[in-house]
């Protein structure tokens, strides 16, 4: 599911967005079992996590 930007959206969300596509995408290629899939989603786990943190410390105002 991909939405378009609006850009009422703080950055925060929109790559919160991004991510969260990127990490669909990976468990696919995780599920064909692709070179890589597993490092490749760790990583994108790791970054959803950071962006989980900065949403809830900065409330989600896209002040990076």
């Amino acid at each position: 599911m991909t939405f378009e930007h609006n850009p009422g959206m703080s950055s925060s969300f929109c790559h919160w967005q991004e991510l969260t596509e990127r990490y669909a995408s990976q468990m696919d290629d995780l599920r064909l079992r692709e070179p890589g899939a597993s490092e490749a989603l760790l990583l994108t786990g790791r970054e959803l996590e950071l962006c989980r943190i900065d949403v809830q410390t900065h409330g989600g105002a896209g002040l990076h």
